[in-house]
């Protein structure tokens, strides 16, 4: 099985859980962020850990391009 990755916005540990046929991902956390707001789901358990993984990555890319944006300077 593949190792799922934390979340990419807490960093928090999530975990993947069963129903009706399909795996999800979740967390136990009681935040809004993205390990509890992520809807993808997949019946096959290794396609939703590469979809949350590629996602994290995605994420992860975002906030890193956020955080080393500098604002134009106004003449």
């Amino acid at each position: 099985m593949l190792e799922l990755k934390p979340c990419p916005q807490c960093g928090k540990k999530v975990l993947i859980g069963y129903a009706c046929g399909e795996y999800f991902i979740f967390s136990r956390e009681k935040t809004d962020c993205a390990c509890n707001n992520f809807t993808e789901m997949h019946s096959d358990m290794n396609l939703e850990v590469e979809a949350w993984n590629k996602f994290c990555e995605a994420e992860r890319s975002f906030y890193e391009n956020q955080k080393n944006h500098k604002p134009m300077q106004g003449k």
